[in-house]
């Protein structure tokens, strides 16, 4: 139920990112509360995506050009790995649109297994699992990213505290627990 991954020492505070070749995109949504938190923190946003975009242009350009320090990593299996390993927060900003509002709450599950703490843009699909100031931080507006991050970046123990709370419910989705229930719907769905 997680990838196993052991937390390696590091130098300031790293958040992190991963998603489709496009969504790069939803880091509109926080580029300014980033930036104006750099002003004060010592910490890097790790992007980790594909090279290119589905236009074919770099992701790692995009990633450079960021007002604040990031970095991008191309994705891989074992890339992911080293980068939950050194990973303090993990975020997952979404533009608050309809669309939005359907995605499901997996990647912020992966990172809650490995006990690192989410802060994610507050929408239906995040909330259903998660709860604000308990297992992970749900935000609407800048004023709410600004706040958790900032929460975050300057309290050791409250990253523990989401981290940890965090894992509780990403041990309910483990392949064990939600692979019997994927085989009952399947044979109430399938042609008799």
């Amino acid at each position: 139920d997680t990838y196993d991954v052991k937390a390696q020492a590091h130098k300031g505070i790293n958040i992190a990112w991963t998603g489709m070749r496009d969504n790069i995109m939803y880091f509109s949504e926080i580029d300014d509360v980033l930036a104006d938190l750099a002003k004060q923190h010592d910490f890097c946003v790790l992007f980790m995506t594909s090279a290119r975009d589905g236009s074919g242009k770099s992701n790692a350009r995009k990633v450079v050009a960021k007002p604040y320090p990031a970095e991008f990593r191309e994705w891989s299996p074992e890339a992911f790995k080293k980068m939950l390993a050194v990973s303090d927060i993990a975020v997952c900003p979404l533009f608050p649109n309809e669309w939005c509002q359907c995605k499901g709450a997996n990647k912020a599950v992966v990172f809650m297994a490995e006990e690192i703490p989410v802060v994610t843009s507050d929408t239906y699909g995040y909330r259903e699992f998660l709860k604000h100031n308990s297992n992970a931080l749900l935000c609407r507006h800048s004023e709410d990213w600004h706040e958790a991050l900032n929460g975050l970046l300057t309290q050791p123990n409250l990253r523990r505290k989401i981290g940890s709370r965090g894992s509780v419910v990403a041990r309910k989705f483990a392949p064990e627990k939600v692979a019997p229930r994927w085989l009952e719907l399947f044979d109430e769905i399938r042609p008799r």
